[in-house]
Formats: C-alpha cells, sequence, structure tokens
C-alpha cells in the first residue's frame, strides 16, 4: 500500500521537465499584441511607400494590372472570332464581331472598338441580318 501511495504522489508532483498545467496560457498572451504590432508596422510601411514614390510608380499597379487583363481578354476573343468564321456560320461571326467589340468597349480602346463594330455590321450584313444601306 506505502507503494502505491508513493507511485500516486510521484504522478502528482511535477518534475522539472513538465510544463506547468497553465502553460498554454502564458505562450499564447504576448501573441496577440505581436500581431498587432506587426499589422501596425506593414500598414504604415505600406503608408510610408506610397506617399514617398513618384506619382503613378506604386499606386497604378493595380491599374495596369487590370488594364493588362482586359487587353488580354479582348486578344483571346479576337482569336474565337477567327475560328468562328472559319468553322462557323456567317451568323456566328456577326455575333462573335460583336463580342470582341464589347471587349475592347471594355478595355476602352475607342479606335479597336470602332474597327470592330464596322467589321460586326459587314459580318452581320453577309449573315443576312439587315441590309447594308440601313447601317449607315
Amino acid at each position: 500500500m506505502a507503494e502505491a501511495r508513493a507511485y500516486v504522489e510521484a504522478l502528482d508532483t511535477p518534475s522539472a521537465s513538465e510544463p506547468p498545467l497553465n502553460s498554454h496560457r502564458l505562450a499564447a498572451t504576448p501573441t496577440l499584441p505581436a500581431l498587432i504590432v506587426l499589422a501596425g508596422i506593414a500598414y504604415f510601411s505600406y503608408q510610408y511607400a506610397c506617399s514617398t514614390s513618384p506619382p503613378g510608380k506604386f499606386r497604378n499597379v493595380g491599374a495596369q494590372r487590370l488594364q493588362q487583363i482586359h487587353n488580354d481578354v479582348a486578344a483571346d476573343l479576337v482569336e474565337q472570332y477567327f475560328i468562328a468564321k472559319r468553322a462557323g456560320k456567317p451568323m456566328d461571326a456577326c455575333v462573335h464581331a460583336g463580342i470582341v467589340a464589347a471587349a475592347y468597349l471594355q478595355a476602352k480602346d475607342e479606335s479597336l472598338y470602332r474597327l470592330w463594330k464596322q467589321t460586326e455590321k459587314q459580318d452581320c450584313v453577309n449573315a443576312g441580318l439587315f441590309s447594308l444601306t440601313l447601317t449607315n
């Protein structure tokens, strides 16, 4: 019986290598202030970079990327138009020319938009949608 009591007491006594029972609370406590400090440093670093960079260099990266996406979409649609014109019916070419024109409108490229609107009109006339005299 004395051996069992000694064994139970040995289990209840923490050793030097075991962490205290509430150690998880102690380790998590400094994490939140550290995250707040890191977020503050990142925010103010971004604000400093924006205020010290020349106009158009740092701030317009997103706008430039968006314009590149619009241009890429329009280029993909031009390829689709030529596939539809070669392999499809005249109405397919008419519809796809209108889609390409809309893509260039979205990209704010007026010269290519006008060109594709003319292409759309011609393809629609070829498809028998309306006569050339009504489009002038």
